[in-house]
């Protein structure tokens, strides 16, 4: 039997556990680099920390944050195989085997019943056929 569901399932949903360490690496990024601040500030002058180092831009670094965190989280996703759509449930049913005999001989064309026999039975046959449902 198919079956048609509107939700999301994973193949491996215990890849999903480890989005916790999506914000324990963006975490650990920003302290490095705080880290590495702080001995710059410790080793370099002012004066030389101006003249031989770039100027340090807070929004880049946070938009640079935010997008290798956001990748990782969406790679993360993708090894949890998320699926969507049809789903099959096998199901096991005992069906019925029949064989069904028409006689088409000349006597089933008589007009006793509307329009004659072979028609009607053949009306009968199909309803029949399709009162089965599946077997």
């Amino acid at each position: 039997m198919r079956e048609t569901m509107n939700t999301i399932t994973f193949a491996n949903p215990w890849m999903l556990v480890l989005l916790w360490l999506v914000p324990l690496a963006a975490f650990g990024l920003y302290w490095l680099r705080a880290r590495r601040q702080r001995q710059v500030r410790a080793w370099v002058s002012p004066a030389m920390q101006a003249r031989q180092l770039p100027a340090h831009n807070g929004w880049r670094f946070a938009l640079q944050l935010t997008l290798i965190s956001l990748g990782f989280a969406l790679a993360l996703i993708a090894l949890a195989r998320p699926r969507f759509g049809e789903v099959q449930d096998k199901v096991t049913r005992r069906g019925r085997d029949l064989m069904l005999v028409l006689d088409v001989s000349r006597s089933m064309l008589a007009a006793d019943a509307a329009p004659n026999r072979l028609e009607r039975a053949k009306a009968d046959l199909i309803d029949l056929i399709n009162s089965l449902d599946g077997d």
